[in-house]
C-alpha cells in the first residue's frame, strides 16, 4: 500500500508544471571533497574488483588508493540490452566502500532509441528519438512519455541508481569536434562564440539546441526524482561550446527564445563538468618572438597554471550569462578527466616527462581543486593500458596502478605506481579536510615556495608545501623554508608523498628543505589514525616496516636487490619458531608489499635471497 501511494504521489508531481530551474536554486554540495577515478576498461576485470582496488576493502586486505567517488557510464544501449538493474550490485558496492556521491555518464542510445534526423547531411544523429515529444503523459502505467525515449531512459536509470549517483553527466565530451574550431577564441574565423556550431563538426552530429533539449529533459526528470542531485554538462573541453549552450534554448528549429522555450541552456544544468590535459592544451609552451620558437616549461606547477586558466575561462562564460552567484546561483564545478603522462613518445618532450611530474601534479591539483572550489576531481585513469616496455602512446602510462590487463594478474597482485601511493596519502591525511584561506595565509609563503592550508574535520589545521617547479623538466628545485612561529609552536609532524606506504613521519623543525614533491604538516593524531608509524633506517640493504605488522608489510631494497627483482632472481619466505617455512609470492616481493593478514601472530625470520646475498630480518606479526 505504501509503495502504491508513493507511486501515485510521483505521478501527481510529474503532471504538474515544473517551474524551478537552475536560475532559481542550485543545491549546496556538503559532502567530502571527491577524490574520484575513471576506471578505464580491462577485459579480465569485473567492475566490482576495480571498485575494490580503487576504494579499498572494508577488511583492509586491499588498501586501495583513496578513491571516494567514481565515474562509470550508464549508457542507454547497455542498459537496454542487459537490463536496467545490470549494475545494481556494483553501484551498491561502491557506496558500501565509501563512494556514495558518484558521477554517471548518461547518453548513447540503442539503435531502437536513436533518432532518424540527419542534421548533418548523410549522417544520422547520435541522439535519441522523440526528444521534443512531451516529457510526461501518465499513460501505460508510467508518468513519463514512452515516446520520448530519452525521458524514459533517464527516468528508469535514476529510479534504479539514484541512491548511488549524485552527478548525472549528460554525454561524455559532446564537444569533441572534427573541424578544429572548438579551441578558437573570438579573434579567429569560425569560432564557436560568434557562430552557430555545424552539427557535422561535433560528436553528437546534432545542433546545439538538441543538446540543450537533453539538458532540459534531464533537469525535469532528475529534479523531480532526486532534487538534491546535479545535472552536469558532459565533460566539456571548450569554453566556446559552453557559450553556445548558454545562449541557445531548446527551441527545435534555431534555438531561439519563445514563450514555450524561454531560457538558454544554463537554466537546465547546475554543475559544470570539464576536462583538461595541460600537456595537450599549450600549458607547457610560450612563443618566443625573438627566437622564433617555443619556450618550454614542462613541470607540475606549470600544469596547474594551465588548469586554472581553463577553469577561469569556463567561469567567465558562466558569469557572462549571469551565473555568478549574484544574478543567478553559481554552478557547482567538477573536473572529470585530467592527468599528465609519465612518459612522452615524441622526441621533443620524451626526456622531460617523468613519474615525479605526474605524481607531483596529482597531489598539487587535488589541493588546488579544493582551493578553487571544485567539489570533485577525477583523474584518468585507474591502471596503465600497457606495460612500460610495450607502451607507445602517452595515455598508455597514466595509471595509478601498473598494467593489470592480464589473466595472470589478480586483485592481490596489483602494484601501485608512485602516483597511486601519493593519491592514497592525500586521502589518508586530508580526507574530510576543507580548504581554509586563513590557514593558508599562516604559511606566509616566500618567493619560490607554494602551499595550501586546510582545516580538518576535528578542527586541527593541516598544510601542504612544496618548492615551485619553474625550470623545464626539473621536479627537484630546492628551497629552504623558514617555518612561521605560529606553525612551529603548534603540534605538527611532517609526512612525505609516500606516507601511506612508509607510515614514516619526522619532527617539524624550524627550517624545511623543500623540493617539487609536496610535503604535509599534520597533527600527530591524524597520522595515528591511519596506522602505526616508524622511522626508516637508511643504511641497510633491506628495510621493513611497519614492524610489528597487522595486514601488510612494506619492503624497500637497495640497488643489488632491485637488480635481482628485475632479473626475477629474488625469493623470500617467513620462517616461524618451529622452523616451518612459508614462501612469499613473487609478485608481492617485486612490489615490496607483502600480505601478512593470514600469517598467524608470532615472531618470524624474514629470509630474502638474491643471487649470492642473503638477508634475514626478525619481524613480528600482531
Amino acid at each position: 500500500m505504501l509503495k502504491t501511494l508513493t507511486t501515485l504521489a510521483v505521478v501527481l508531481v510529474a503532471l504538474t508544471t515544473f517551474a524551478q530551474t537552475a536560475r532559481d536554486e542550485v543545491p549546496a554540495y556538503n559532502a567530502d571533497f571527491g577524490q574520484g577515478m575513471n576506471f578505464g576498461w580491462y577485459y579480465e576485470w569485473a567492475d566490482a574488483d576495480l571498485g575494490r582496488i580503487s576504494m579499498g576493502t572494508l577488511d583492509g586486505s586491499t588498501p586501495g588508493i583513496g578513491v571516494n567517488a567514481v565515474r562509470p557510464g550508464l549508457f542507454a544501449w547497455f542498459l537496454e540490452e542487459f537490463g536496467y538493474d545490470v549494475r545494481d550490485s556494483e553501484f551498491q558496492l561502491y557506496k558500501r566502500l565509501g563512494a556514495p556521491n558518484n558521477v554517471a555518464i548518461i547518453g548513447y542510445p540503442s539503435d531502437d532509441q536513436r533518432g532518424t534526423e540527419e542534421w548533418c547531411s548523410g549522417s544520422r544523429s547520435n541522439l535519441f528519438k522523440g526528444m521534443w515529444e512531451p516529457i510526461w503523459d501518465n499513460n501505460n502505467g508510467t508518468a513519463y512519455n514512452e515516446n520520448n525515449t530519452y525521458a524514459a531512459y533517464i527516468h528508469k536509470t535514476v529510479e534504479e541508481y539514484g541512491d548511488e549517483v549524485r552527478f548525472w553527466e549528460i554525454w561524455n565530451e559532446p564537444d569533441i569536434n572534427y573541424a578544429g574550431n572548438g579551441w578558437k577564441n573570438r579573434s579567429f574565423e569560425g569560432n564557436w562564440y560568434d557562430n552557430d556550431i555545424d552539427p557535422c563538426e561535433i560528436q553528437i552530429q546534432a545542433p546545439i539546441q538538441a543538446y540543450v533539449r537533453m539538458l532540459r529533459i534531464s533537469y525535469e526528470v532528475i529534479k523531480r526524482m532526486k532534487p538534491d542531485d546535479y545535472v552536469a554538462v558532459g565533460g566539456l573541453g571548450f569554453p566556446s561550446f559552453l557559450d553556445a549552450i548558454m545562449r541557445t534554448t531548446d527551441e527545435p528549429n534555431s534555438g531561439a527564445v519563445t514563450s514555450e522555450y524561454p531560457f538558454g541552456g544554463g537554466a537546465y544544468f547546475d554543475c559544470l563538468s570539464f576536462h583538461v590535459y595541460p600537456h595537450l592544451e599549450g600549458a607547457f609552451r610560450e612563443w618566443n618572438n625573438d627566437e622564433g620558437d617555443w619556450d618550454y616549461t614542462r613541470t607540475s606547477d606549470q600544469a596547474l597554471i594551465g588548469v586554472e586558466d581553463k577553469l577561469r575561462d569556463f567561469e567567465a562564460v558562466l558569469a557572462d550569462y549571469g551565473y555568478d552567484g549574484v544574478q543567478y546561483p553559481e554552478k557547482v564545478k567538477i573536473c572529470t578527466e585530467s592527468n599528465l603522462p609519465r612518459k612522452h613518445f615524441d622526441e621533443e618532450s620524451a626526456e622531460r616527462s617523468s613519474i615525479e611530474m605526474q605524481r607531483n601534479y596529482i597531489l598539487k591539483i587535488l589541493a588546488r581543486s579544493q582551493e578553487w572550489g571544485l567539489s570533485q576531481f577525477h583523474p584518468y585513469q585507474l591502471a596503465d593500458n600497457h606495460r612500460i616496455s610495450e607502451a607507445d602512446f602517452e595515455f598508455d602510462l597514466m595509471g595509478f596502478y601498473e598494467f593489470i590487463n592480464d589473466e595472470d594478474i589478480e586483485i592481490d597482485d596489483v602494484v601501485r605506481t608512485q602516483t597511486g601511493v601519493a593519491y592514497k596519502t592525500y586521502a589518508d591525511l586530508l580526507r574530510g579536510a576543507n580548504y581554509s584561506g586563513s590557514t593558508s595565509r599562516m604559511l606566509d609563503l616566500p618567493s619560490g615556495v607554494d602551499g595550501v592550508g586546510f582545516r580538518q574535520p576535528d578542527g586541527s589545521l593541516a598544510f601542504m608545501l612544496w618548492a615551485i617547479t619553474d625550470q623545464d623538466g626539473n621536479e627537484y628545485p630546492s628551497e629552504n623554508y623558514q617555518v612561521p612561529s605560529a606553525i612551529l609552536n603548534g603540534n605538527y609532524v611532517v609526512a612525505e608523498w609516500d606516507f601511506e606506504a612508509t607510515k614514516s613521519t619526522r619532527t617539524l623543525t624550524s627550517t624545511l628543505q623543500l623540493s617539487g614533491s609536496p610535503i604535509f604538516l599534520v597533527d600527530p593524531s591524524i597520522v595515528s589514525n591511519t596506522s602505526s608509524t616508524s622511522t626508516i633506517a637508511t643504511n641497510e640493504p633491506v628495510q621493513v616496516w611497519p614492524n610489528p605488522a597487522e595486514s601488510w608489510m612494506r619492503i624497500a631494497y637497495d640497488s643489488d636487490f632491485t637488480e635481482a627483482i628485475n632479473a626475477e632472481g629474488l625469493t623470500g619466505s617467513f620462517i616461524d619458531v618451529l622452523g616451518r617455512s612459508m614462501n612469499i609470492p613473487r609478485a608481492q616481493l617485486n612490489a615490496g608489499r607483502v600480505d601478512v593478514s593470514e600469517l598467524p601472530s608470532g615472531i618470524y625470520q624474514l629470509v630474502l635471497k638474491a643471487d649470492d646475498r642473503d638477508v634475514v630480518k626478525t619481524v613480528v606479526k600482531q
